[in-house]
């Protein structure tokens, strides 16, 4: 079973300034939202998954893309 992922979750990052400023600081530091869904699980204790990290760059913070590692074709 695969959870579908909705609006939701983006949310989630976007009404939380905690987890906005703690991602944002992350790909500026060159983490990938792989790295940044892992550290956060461990040091924070928040489970956000690397997809929703991704929906939340594309949808919402357009201005991070030129920080993640591979950027999405035009």
């Amino acid at each position: 079973y695969i959870r579908k992922q909705t609006k939701q979750h983006q949310k989630k990052i976007v009404k939380n300034t905690f987890l906005n400023k703690y991602i944002e600081k992350y790909l500026k530091k060159q983490y990938s939202p792989e790295q940044i869904s892992g550290r956060i699980r461990l040091k924070e204790k928040i489970i956000i998954s690397h997809e929703t990290i991704y929906k939340w760059i594309y949808n919402e913070r357009k201005d991070l893309q030129m920080y993640l590692r591979c950027q999405k074709g035009k």
